[in-house]
């Protein structure tokens, strides 16, 4: 891939051009390499480095990305280790309390901005209120004299991150939504690079009108690189056969035009293929007895057809027979229940969400563990994004494809309202019991009566993923039943859902519209889709966070325009703890709605608005 470190490069050295730097690619392409390559190559250039892991909520977590960049960047900067010294025992304060906006502003973007900005490069000069003038002094001069010494080798320091499509969860991405509203106020001299696989959500943020200025996008697709990358796959069997120059037969084939000729077929382009046909090789090589000599004819078995997704194929195959998972309900059940999963599941909840006894989970999980490895927290990871796609069809052609390898999630219903039932009876169980709304207390008693919940379920989600994952679970099992519709009548009822979504209202609204047959004859989705109808008009999805007060002021003055006895006790507990949530708060009013209904502090901008004879 020497040619895209050179792009890269090149791009990092122009003082002139994109400040963001996007490259796009398949599964197993290489990115994670590359971005590991770019690091190692740029040396202290490279201020700081987060790769996303979708399977690790910390590594897609915005709040500790940014704190793993700021001490990243602390390090190589020791005026700046000081300032962020101070902040070191408020991090779990500043995780849990502030919003994302400001972390960056503080721990990011004004100790960089007060450096100023090095030679050749046009003066940035340091905000008002960035930092104390002695200590923006200091990071001025050593990033001054750090570029004096660059040479040859002048240009941006790089900050990388890796995988950003990974970074998503729960149907949202925080971490996207971070860097197409913040990353473009980092000093000029300050290049980004991000990787990612080629999806629309990220091309649309990331080409919007606010950064198309600031992003240059690269997409490595195959057909437009075919050359370079029949190169490098080239180059890459050259390499292998140099690791096995002790053994002449396997070296002989290996550099065998025919052989890589062959190699550069089967792989499709995919370095994470060559990966494990490079364990499958050695694995074989470490079994084969001494008179067995290595030939073309073996290299060919070795290979399976069809890129990674051969790989998978070859590798369910081998565990579970020709007829795939079609004549092994248990795996079925195991793979579906942790693919379906919103976070890496516990081997005990497994027992309940797929309905098999925990022995014989153990047994399967053992047998696959290589695509499904078990760690030290018990819980059940999936080991490359690439395999729970491919078994689900997102991304890949499967329509000709009847190996019986194929999951589709739609029609899980079952599996869907185990996860759903789950998520209530953690909810049940969990702080929420001590709440301090009314709406939560009765929400509860709604889901304890519920005829669904029972003792057979013993998992505890946490609240935080019982409350990000039951709308998705519950649109899964299509609502067709009263007692799953009472289910989300009660969460959508909780003043603390709302909390736990405040900074999610795009998907929120999504899950409503789906919502939203099955609860037609209940007042509250169209309650909700109204309020969420004023924050995007008013407030805008465009800003990164909403100010639960302006939420749930719109929610209290969309109550005024219902007759209160038309509403059900659980709504109407809901928009009671909407008001008394947003009375007491500065709120500034948005276009046709009006804060000023039982405030007691300050409103600006009252508009009135007719309710009945009233004003």
């Amino acid at each position: 891939r020497k040619w895209i470190l050179d792009m890269i490069e090149k791009w990092r050295c122009n003082m002139n051009g994109s400040r963001c730097l996007l490259l796009q690619a398949d599964a197993g392409f290489g990115k994670t390499a590359i971005a590991a390559q770019v690091c190692a190559n740029a040396g202290d250039v490279a201020l700081a480095i987060h790769f996303c892991r979708h399977n690790h909520s910390e590594k897609r977590d915005p709040r500790r990305m940014v704190l793993s960049l700021a001490y990243q960047i602390s390090e190589a900067f020791p005026a700046a280790h000081a300032t962020l010294e101070k902040l070191r025992e408020q991090q779990h304060a500043l995780v849990e309390s502030k919003n994302m906006i400001t972390l960056f502003d503080e721990l990011l973007n004004q100790p960089l901005d007060a450096c100023g900005s090095p030679p050749g490069h046009p003066i940035c000069r340091p905000r008002r209120n960035s930092m104390n003038r002695r200590t923006g002094w200091r990071l001025k001069k050593q990033v001054e004299a750090y570029f004096r010494g660059l040479g040859a080798r002048r240009g941006r320091y790089l900050i990388i991150i890796d995988a950003l499509d990974e970074a998503e969860f729960n149907l949202k991405n925080q971490l996207l939504d971070l860097i197409a509203s913040q990353f473009k106020e980092l000093p000029p001299w300050i290049a980004v690079l991000i990787t990612s696989r080629k999806e629309d959500v990220i091309e649309m943020k990331l080409k919007g009108d606010s950064v198309k200025d600031f992003v240059n996008t690269i997409v490595l697709d195959e057909d437009t690189y075919k050359n370079e990358c029949e190169r490098d796959v080239e180059t890459y069997a050259h390499h292998l056969s140099s690791l096995f120059s002790d053994q002449p037969d396997v070296y002989k084939v290996l550099r065998d035009d025919k052989s890589i000729k062959l190699i550069k077929e089967k792989a499709q382009g995919s370095f994470l293929y060559l990966h494990y046909f490079k364990t499958k090789l050695s694995s074989w090589l470490g079994r084969r007895k001494d008179s067995k000599k290595f030939s073309f004819e073996q290299l060919k078995d070795l290979l399976p057809p069809g890129g990674i997704g051969g790989f998978y194929k070859e590798q369910l195959k081998r565990y579970f027979g020709e007829k795939g998972l079609d004549v092994n309900k248990a795996t079925r059940n195991v793979i579906e229940a942790i693919i379906c999963s919103r976070m890496p599941p516990l081997v005990t909840d497994l027992v309940y969400l797929s309905q098999v006894e925990k022995a014989e989970i153990e047994k399967i999980l053992e047998k696959i563990s290589g695509l499904l490895p078990s760690r030290d927290d018990n819980r059940v990871y999936i080991f490359h994004k690439s395999f729970s796609d491919w078994l689900t069809g997102n991304g890949y052609d499967r329509s000709k494809d009847d190996s019986g390898f194929k999951i589709v999630l739609g029609s899980a219903t079952q599996l869907h309202c185990r996860f759903a039932i789950a998520c209530a009876t953690s909810l049940i169980n969990s702080k929420l019991k001590d709440s301090i709304y009314e709406s939560d207390k009765l929400a509860l008693r709604k889901l304890g009566d519920n005829n669904l919940i029972n003792d057979k379920c013993q998992i505890n989600f946490s609240l935080e993923q019982a409350f990000s994952s039951i709308l998705y679970h519950l649109i899964g099992t299509n609502l067709q039943e009263t007692d799953l519709q009472a289910i989300a009548f009660a969460v959508l009822c909780s003043m603390s859902f709302f909390d736990s979504r405040i900074n999610d209202l795009k998907a929120l609204s999504s899950e409503l519209e789906s919502l939203k047959p099955a609860l037609k004859d209940l007042k509250v989705v169209d309650l909700l889709l109204e309020a969420l109808k004023y924050v995007r008009e008013s407030v805008g999805y465009q800003r990164l966070e909403c100010k639960p007060a302006e939420f749930y002021e719109i929610l209290w003055q969309i109550r005024l325009l219902n007759n209160r006895d038309e509403l059900k006790e659980s709504l109407n507990k809901l928009l009671n703890d909407a008001r008394n949530r947003a009375k007491s708060e500065l709120i500034f009013s948005r276009k046709d709605y009006t804060p000023g209904v039982g405030h007691t502090s300050q409103v600006n901008n009252i508009i009135s608005f007719q309710v009945g004879d009233n004003v």
